[in-house]
C-alpha cells in the first residue's frame, strides 16, 4: 500500500512551494488524491473488461465470500451474492466451485478451477454451443464459468453458474471480489492500492491540483496511453 505522506511530500517538491503554504492538505491535496485513487478505479475497469490484467493484480482489495449454491437448473445453477455487509462493493471477479471451509464457514481452499465472468449477452449466444465456456456437455473439458444478469429487490447479486455439474445445489462456493479503495483523509493513511502505482498516483494528483489552478489540462478522460502505462507497471513487477 502507499503511505499519503510520501505522496504529499512528492507533491510538494514538484509544486514548489517554496515553503509560503499555498496549498493545504484538505483544500488541495486530499481531494486530488482522492481523485486520482477514483481515475485509477475507473482505469482498472477498463482494463479488467479488456483482460488486459486480473483483478488479483490488486490483492489489497481482494476479498471472498462463502455462499452456498441456491438452485441447479437443466442448464446452469444459481447463488444470491448478497453486497449489504460489504462497503465500497467494485465487481465479482470470479467464482470458484465445491470449497473447503471450517466450521466457522472460512475459506480453507479448493483444487478446483474457477469459473470467469462472461457477459450476460455471450452466456445467451452461446448456451448452445457445446464447446463453450461453462456448457454442460463435455463438461471435464470446458471451463467454467458465470455471469450476473439481475441484481434483485433485497440488493442481492443473482449470479448465474454452469456447467452444473461443478455447482450442485447447496455446495459451497467462494465469490471472489474487489472492493473499491477507501477515500483517504490523513496524512497517515495508506492508500489501498499496490506501491508500483505510487508514482501515477503522484502524477494523476498533480494535473488535478494543476486543473485546480487553471492550468490547461486534460484530467478526466481515459485514455489508452495511461492503460499502457498501467499494463507496463505490473508487467514489471
Amino acid at each position: 500500500m502507499i503511505l499519503v505522506s510520501n505522496v504529499i511530500e512528492r507533491l510538494e517538491f514538484l509544486l514548489d512551494d517554496n515553503g509560503v503554504g499555498r496549498y493545504d492538505n484538505e483544500r488541495d491535496y486530499f481531494p486530488a488524491i482522492n481523485l486520482a485513487i477514483n481515475h485509477v478505479v475507473s482505469l482498472f475497469t477498463v482494463i479488467f473488461d479488456r483482460k488486459l490484467l486480473y483483478g488479483d493484480a490488486l490483492k489489497e482489495l481482494l476479498n471472498y465470500s462463502v455462499v452456498s449454491v441456491s438452485q441447479a437448473y437443466q442448464t446452469h445453477s444459481e447463488i444470491n451474492f448478497t453486497l449489504d455487509s460489504i462497503s465500497n462493493f467494485w465487481t465479482v471477479l470470479y467464482v470458484e466451485p465445491n470449497v473447503n471451509t471450517n466450521e466457522s464457514n472460512v475459506y480453507i481452499g479448493s483444487n478446483n478451477t474457477v469459473a470467469r465472468h462472461i457477459s450476460f449477452e455471450n452466456w445467451n449466444v452461446i448456451v448452445d454451443d457445446p464447446f463453450a465456456a461453462g456448457n454442460s456437455i463435455n463438461s471435464i473439458q470446458v471451463k467454467p464459468a458465470f455471469t450476473i444478469p439481475y441484481i434483485n429487490s433485497s440488493n442481492n447479486f443473482v449470479i448465474y453458474l454452469r456447467p452444473v455439474s461443478l455447482f450442485p445445489k447447496d455446495s459451497k462456493v467462494a465469490v471472489w471480489y474487489l472492493r473499491k479503495p477507501n477515500i483517504i483523509n490523513s496524512i497517515a493513511d495508506y492508500i489501498e492500492l499496490p506501491e508500483v502505482l505510487s508514482n501515477f498516483i503522484t502524477a494523476k494528483a498533480l494535473n488535478y491540483i494543476s486543473f485546480q489552478h487553471g492550468k490547461e489540462t486534460s484530467v478526466f478522460n481515459i485514455s489508452n496511453v495511461e492503460i499502457s502505462q498501467i499494463i507496463s507497471l505490473f508487467k514489471n513487477v
